[in-house]
């Protein structure tokens, strides 16, 4: 069974179960109070987060006496919201990118909107635990978190940005990336979301823009002094020197994206792509990079063409459900 067929199972399974809990959990919910301690009022929100402890849900579940009071961090996923100042979020990210865990979440008055499937970040204060009886008469036991500053995940800022306000000078598009075909390529400034399964590390969501091009005499003046070595092209070639920014919001697993110039390929005006192989050196910065979540990198690439092409793509992936393509000229 393939990993999209696995994740689309669980998805629909979850919510399923999710809904058998409903009322225990509801109950729960209804009768307890809690509270954010005094000195929560008294800290500035930069000192305040910069004293939280990043700390797992099995550290929470298993010593609740150890952490209850103590400031903490997490991130998420919503999976049920329950009052206005409620929910449920799952804390622990597993494989095929399903989150697990679920803890109890109380809002603090300025919290953001906030939807189930939403990923936030959450600063406060551990408060023990909740036992809760399910419809099926199991007794369950959840962390309890006092939230007192919660944030949306970066892609989630992003998507709310692109609803709320209209971009000035470039384009920013989050949707299909099916839609930067050969016909309708991305042009520099346009920004966009991609969401791809890298064979190595798993599902990585990654901002990609092209910053600027540089062709002919000029792109060759620049390799060459980027290398002494680098080859001249040859007759009725010329270099093309993409800059692209690539910022890495999501990735499965703790290792690095490899982002390199492997993953990109140029096709002529006629559509037939370019197969000379090619190697440049000592371009600074060059795109080559290992990026982990949250790292933002800006480098150039390196493309060779014909000088009478006039109308030269780049493209990212492909032959992939995430393949994008960049006008060059």
């Amino acid at each position: 069974m393939g990993r999209d067929k696995i994740k689309q199972i669980l998805r629909y399974a979850i919510p399923f179960l999710a809904f058998i809990v409903i009322f225990g959990f509801a109950l729960a919910c209804g009768g307890s109070s809690h509270k954010l301690p005094k000195e929560a009022e008294s800290i500035t929100p930069e000192t305040f987060k910069n004293l939280c402890e990043d700390v797992s849900y099995d550290e929470l579940l298993r010593y609740p006496e150890k952490y209850e009071g103590s400031r903490i961090h997490v991130k998420g996923e919503v999976v049920q919201t329950l009052d206005s100042d409620q929910l449920h979020m799952n804390i622990t990210k597993g494989s095929y990118g399903i989150w697990d865990d679920r803890t109890w979440l109380f809002l603090p008055d300025d919290s953001p909107s906030i939807i189930e499937e939403d990923i936030i970040e959450v600063w406060g204060y551990s408060d023990g635990t909740e036992t809760y009886e399910t419809v099926l008469r199991a007794k369950n036991k959840i962390p309890v978190i006092l939230g007192k500053y919660v944030e949306m995940s970066e892609l989630q800022k992003i998507n709310i940005e692109k609803t709320e306000e209209a971009p000035e000078e470039s384009e920013i598009i989050h949707e299909t990336v099916q839609e930067y075909s050969r016909t309708s390529p991305a042009k520099i400034g346009d920004i966009l979301v991609m969401e791809k399964d890298d064979w190595l590390i798993g599902k990585v969501k990654y901002e990609i823009e092209l910053l600027e091009v540089i062709s002919g005499g000029e792109a060759w003046e620049i390799v060459q002094k980027a290398n002494m070595f680098n080859e001249e092209p040859g007759e009725g070639k010329e270099y093309i020197l993409a800059k692209f920014r690539v910022k890495i919001l999501e990735t499965e697993g703790n290792e690095p994206f490899e982002l390199n110039h492997a993953m990109f390929d140029v096709i002529s005006t006629e559509g037939i792509e370019y197969t000379d192989f090619l190697s440049v050196s000592g371009l600074d910065p060059d795109l080559s990079a290992d990026l982990y979540e949250g790292a933002e990198h800006v480098g150039w690439t390196y493309f060779l063409v014909n000088k009478q092409d006039t109308n030269p793509l780049a493209v990212i992936d492909r032959k992939s459900d995430s393949e994008i393509w960049f006008q060059l000229k």
